[in-house]
């Protein structure tokens, strides 16, 4: 067992969204897998690298811009993650760090990201174009429900489930429920994981991603926008088979501003007692 599993955790968390804490050396943190960010398969993926981008920015003192991830181990629920985040280069407007997080002595995610504003004026290569607002469009089921699991945290709604079923695209609306204050790249990182929510409209009830690598590209100040709005994800699946699968997604705020573009490779299974 390792230390972090043995030792009880500081107390309260750091200021942030996934509940990071002080790990005790420059550039260590502790992130105990809390049951608002875990699903009937443990922690969620996209929490998994909330902490490591949340470490990154912590370390860098500046916003995420970008960052690219490989999962390579799950963790459980009560579970403790040990975050090491470094800075590797850069200067006063950029810089570059990575983050490592680990669990019993094994790698769970890897994550580079490069930090900094982003300047004004963004220019997207696509339209603001929801097929429904929210509060018109499904909300997602799930096979497995664990009361106040991730499926409470992060509330979805499909938006247009029907292209999916023709074009391999969906847009899903997702918000981020009981987390206070602004916007963050942690919880938008959270966000952002939901391709294989869009699984299920194409190949049927029971099908499931798990995701393999993700990266995000930021194109917004996160912190104009509270952390509990409503985010369209437009959802294209650029290769898909009942195997395995890449995603791109583009996402917005609830008033049509761009935010950025997410990716993902995932693995498809079908299992008929499985939810995300």
């Amino acid at each position: 067992m390792s230390d972090s599993a043995r030792q009880p955790l500081p107390e309260p968390p750091l200021p942030g969204s996934m509940g990071l804490r002080d790990g005790g050396e420059p550039g260590r943190f502790l992130m105990p897998a809390e049951r608002r960010w875990c699903s009937w398969n443990g922690l969620f993926g996209g929490a998994l690298l909330g902490a490591a981008v949340e470490a990154m920015e912590k370390v860098a003192g500046k916003p995420l811009l970008s960052v690219s991830a490989l999962y390579l181990q799950g963790l459980k629920e009560n579970d403790v993650l040990e975050v090491r985040a470094q800075l590797r280069g850069g200067g006063k407007a950029v810089s570059l760090a990575t983050a490592a997080g680990v669990h019993n002595g094994e790698t769970a995610v890897l994550a580079q990201g490069t930090l900094g504003a982003f300047p004004e004026g963004v220019r997207p290569a696509t339209a603001f174009a929801p097929r429904r607002p929210p509060e018109e469009s499904r909300r997602r089921e799930s096979l497995n429900y664990t009361p106040g699991g991730v499926t409470d945290t992060l509330e979805v709604r499909f938006a247009d489930e029907d292209a999916a079923r023709g074009a391999n695209r969906a847009q899903l609306w997702v918000r981020c429920v009981g987390v206070g204050g602004a916007m963050s790249a942690a919880i938008l990182t959270a966000v952002a994981d939901h391709p294989p929510s869009a699984v299920a409209p194409i190949f049927g009830q029971g099908y499931y991603g798990i995701t393999l690598d993700s990266s995000m590209r930021i194109a917004a100040r996160l912190d104009r926008y509270s952390a509990g709005e409503w985010v369209l994800l437009d959802v294209q699946f650029d290769a898909l088979t009942e195997q395995l699968g890449h995603a791109t997604v583009q996402m917005w705020s609830s008033g049509g501003d761009y935010l950025g573009v997410a990716a993902q490779t995932m693995r498809i299974r079908k299992a008929e007692a499985a939810k995300s």
